[in-house]
């Protein structure tokens, strides 16, 4: 069986109207993007989903294809041997 998961909010001070206000987070992820196999696939729909939600997320990898994130927040490393 299948839920669906609300988004709760969070609601900051006294507010005249009914509208709620949405305080979004800062995410880093680590990890590699852009590959076919599972851990990237389940990664990037992770990250998009992070993403389409208002929240500041930064990939952190060594990949050379970071999907739905602009390239200012996309910050690529070297593996140092």
């Amino acid at each position: 069986m299948r839920t669906k998961f609300q988004r709760k909010t969070l609601k900051v001070g006294n507010f005249d109207s009914e509208s709620d206000v949405v305080i979004s987070m800062r995410i880093g992820m680590l990890s590699k993007f852009g590959a076919p196999d599972g851990l990237c696939i389940r990664t990037g729909a992770v990250l998009k989903g992070l993403a389409n939600n208002n929240n500041e997320v930064h990939a952190l990898t060594q990949s050379k294809f970071v999907e739905d994130l602009p390239e200012e927040r996309i910050h690529r490393f070297r593996r140092s041997n």
